[in-house]
This record gives C-alpha cells, structure tokens and sequence, in this order.
C-alpha cells in the first residue's frame, strides 16, 4: 500500500523508534547548478569539471524536470527503480558514469551522499537482495549555503577511472529485464549523510512507477519503513541519469582487485561479429613500450609475476594473438564465422618481451 510521505512520517513517530528525524514535506527547489565530478576509483572530487569518461551510450534518463525535492533524513534509503533495456544476449549491463541531482539546506560546508544500485526490484517491496550490488559513497558534496538557504547540484560520477564500475567483476553480473521477466524492475537508492539533503524529483525513466520504497539504515539489519508517494504530483522518482560502454562490450577486472602492474586502461567501440571494422585503443600508452592485444573464449583470473600483475583471459589463446598493437592501438574486425558466444580480450605492455603492465579486460557477449 502507497503512503503520503507524512503519513509515512507519523508512522515512524507513533509506530515505532526506528528513526528520530522529522520527515520534511516536499519542498520548492531551485535552478541546479553543476558542482563537478566525483572520481570514486581515486576518491577524488573534481569541483566544475565535467566527467572525461561519460558511457557513450545513456542506458536509463530518468532527467524531465519537476519543481520539486524532498529529503529522507540522515542514513535513510529511498529506493527508486526503473527498467534497463536488454542490449546484449548476456542480458547483463554496466554502469560507468552516472549523473544525479540533489538539493540541501544543510549548512555544512560538505556532506557526503550514498548511491546504491540493485538488479532486481519489486514495486513498493524494494530489493530482492538488499545487500547493493554496488555502493558509491560520494563525499567531499556542497550542499546548502552557510546560513541554511537552498542549493541544488548536479554531480557527475566517474566510474570507469580507477575501473569501479558496477560491476566491475565477472564475479556478479547487473541483470537486465530478460533476465528476470517476473520483477522487470532495477533499483537504484539514495542516502544522504545529512539531515536536510535530498534527491531532486524528476521522471522519464523507462519502466518507472510513482511511487518509491523507504529503508531505515540507521540500525543493522535496515528495516523496512514502508512504500510511499507524493499523493500523485510530483512523481515519487529521483533524478539520474546513467550512462554504459558500447554493447555488447563489458569492462572488468580481478575479483581480489588491482596488482601494482595493472596499470594500462584498454577500451573499444561497438566490436559485433562480422560487423563494422573498430579500435581497441590503449587510453594511457608510455612512450618507448610496446603493446599487444590477447583473445580468449574463456576469462581468467590469475595473479602472475609474483602477482603484481593479472591475467585476465585464459590461454590458449585465439589465434592470431598476441596481436602488436602500434602506439596501443588495433584495428580490426571480429569474423562473423567466430563460433564461440563470448570473446574476451586484454591489452599487455612489454618491453623486449618483458611485461611492464597488463591493462583491464574487454568481454563480448555475442548471440549464438
């Protein structure tokens, strides 16, 4: 059952002692402004500088402005959803940029907000695992003015430096809607540090529902506070936009995370079978060192080199890798004949043979 979020509010003073902020009603907000982009790989906020590495492609634009924001208080979790497209045969996505808007009257010169994401949601129950699948904990945000007035931002998260997008394993996968048809849904959640700070309400998501869950993570295990609404208008929906890489690529590295020699970041375009000729491009080449490309139908996930460095495709490899990549660069064309559903690729810097650094890996996911 949906609940007017003050009546949600009475809930918690009569009903019980999970929380003892006062809920706010919905507020005006003001024309947002950009603060800048939060690295988390690195844990870097960069004030007014736009993201470098932002998708290309948008997956989910929840972004048609309302006038609108309202606050959960500290250390509660709103829990939004929506639908992500099917854009691969894995039916499997990743997320590496994201963009949200979030109003404050809090007067602290900075706050921190927690941004969640789930693969799988059921409308007004939240989250069938309510352990995220991945968590960004943003810090370093400007929030109200010094004496407690309004200021809304935008902020631009970066996840592809520093290789933490979600997921940034093959160790668990971001289930798409032909994943799981019977709960179609994703959740993502928004929780502020802060007693004041909130998510600017928007629409337009795909898949999205007027109404949001509430979890109460200020006690271990967090409770569930109920489904609620904003009586209809504005729509109960936050605003975010999130971006991923090219399909059907996918970004990854070891599980046990990153050896002192995986250093050198690999991308490509939108690599198909039989398709379009395209680049796998070393983004960060050293002058002097050479660079070669390894293919795989089969992912790895060994430590080499005394483990100071990972190799994450398994040999043998695919013929006819190891390919020299010139300057880290590689053109070329995956055949339609190739027979196998995934192709997995990994760049290797060397000199003379001598591995100097091995980059993050590339996974294809290709229709039968």
């Amino acid at each position: 059952m949906k609940c007017r979020l003050l009546c949600g509010a009475l809930a918690l003073l009569l009903g019980t002692s999970l929380s003892a902020q006062q809920i706010a009603p919905v507020h005006k907000a003001v024309e947002p402004k950009f603060a800048g982009t939060y690295l988390p790989g690195t844990g870097e906020f960069k004030p007014g500088v736009a993201t470098e590495r932002a998708g290309p492609v948008v997956i989910f634009n929840n972004m048609v402005a309302s006038n609108y924001y309202s606050v959960p208080g500290a250390n509660q979790e709103w829990i939004d959803d929506g639908v992500l497209n099917d854009r691969n045969a894995c039916d499997t996505e990743q997320i590496n940029c994201f963009d949200f808007i979030y109003c404050s009257t809090d007067p602290a010169p900075t706050g921190t907000i927690t941004i969640t994401f789930y693969d799988e949601n059921v409308e007004c129950a939240g989250p069938v695992n309510l352990t995220p699948l991945c968590a960004y904990a943003i810090s370093g945000l400007p929030m109200g003015t010094a004496t407690g007035g309004i200021q809304c931002w935008i902020v631009s998260v970066d996840l592809d430096t520093g290789d933490v997008q979600c997921p940034n394993t093959l160790a668990t996968d971001f289930r798409t809607t032909g994943a799981h048809p019977a709960n179609p849904l994703f959740g993502w959640g928004i929780l502020p540090g802060l007693n004041n700070t909130g998510p600017w309400l928007r629409r337009g998501g795909k898949g999205i529902v007027n109404d949001f869950t509430w979890f109460d993570r200020s006690v271990s295990p967090p409770i569930f506070v109920g489904c609620f609404w904003f009586g209809g208008t504005p729509f109960a929906n936050f605003a975010i936009k999130l971006l991923g890489p090219d399909a059907p690529c996918r970004s990854y590295i070891s599980r046990n995370g990153k050896g002192p020699l995986d250093t050198v970041k690999l991308k490509s375009g939108p690599v198909t079978k039989g398709g379009a000729v395209e680049t796998w491009m070393v983004t960060n080449p050293v002058a002097g060192q050479s660079y070669v490309l390894i293919a795989s139908q089969n992912p790895d996930d060994t430590g080499i080199l005394g483990n100071q460095a990972t190799r994450l495709v398994k040999p043998p490899f695919l013929p006819p890798s190891p390919v020299p990549m010139p300057g880290g660069t590689l053109t070329g064309q995956v055949p339609g004949t190739y027979p196998f559903p995934r192709l997995y690729v990994q760049a290797v810097c060397h000199i003379a043979g001598n591995i100097q650094g091995m980059s993050n890996a590339l996974c294809y996911c290709f229709a039968p």
